[in-house]
């Protein structure tokens, strides 16, 4: 079965160019050589690497999952440092003090407190981001994805001359860390 998740894309974006190709060989499973599997342990930080495990396909949405959270980090960053009274280095690393400052977060505002970003932490983010861009309360911060929430979104991409569809993804973080300075 698809993870749509993996797949979308912004409006301006085009689906990644890996997906038609790969799209058949999605939960087959290919079989690796040990040696591949211990280099593969290496890049994906340990534990059986999701190419022995599923496939290719597998291991390119691993891949690309890994890359799209690095991209948000710098975000990630900015947002708790502007919106929310953090002094963390914007240097795109999810280290200790990026980790426990999203634990702060999660903990400061009624969320499930796990250090990771699942979507309710991320769309709390969004929130965040939005009202501290705003200068006021437009929303609340709440990880709920709400129509309110998606209509001040659309509204700030279309500010930032982007496509307005309300999917917070690369274009629309990059303008909000740029009205964030």
């Amino acid at each position: 079965m698809r993870d749509e998740s993996l797949f979308q894309a912004e409006a301006d974006e085009p689906e990644p160019w890996w997906v038609p190709i790969l799209e058949p060989y999605i939960g087959k499973p290919v079989p690796v050589p040990p040696e591949r599997v211990e280099r593969l342990k290496r890049l994906f930080g340990g534990g059986t690497p999701p190419v022995a495990q599923k496939g290719v396909a597998a291991a390119m949405r691993a891949a690309m999952a890994k890359v799209n959270f690095q991209t948000k980090v710098p975000w990630i960053q900015t947002v708790l440092n502007r919106a929310e009274g953090e002094n963390l280095v914007v240097d795109g690393l999810y280290g200790p003090r990026t980790l426990e400052a999203i634990r702060r977060f999660q903990s400061r505002h009624g969320l499930r407190v796990e250090g990771i970003l699942p979507p309710q932490t991320e769309t709390a983010l969004i929130q965040t981001g939005l009202n501290a861009i705003a200068q006021s309360s437009i929303l609340p911060v709440n990880g709920v994805m709400d129509s309110g929430t998606r209509q001040e979104i659309a509204r700030f991409q279309r500010r930032s001359n982007l496509a307005a569809d309300a999917i917070v993804g690369p274009r629309t973080r990059t303008a909000m860390i740029a009205a964030l300075r």
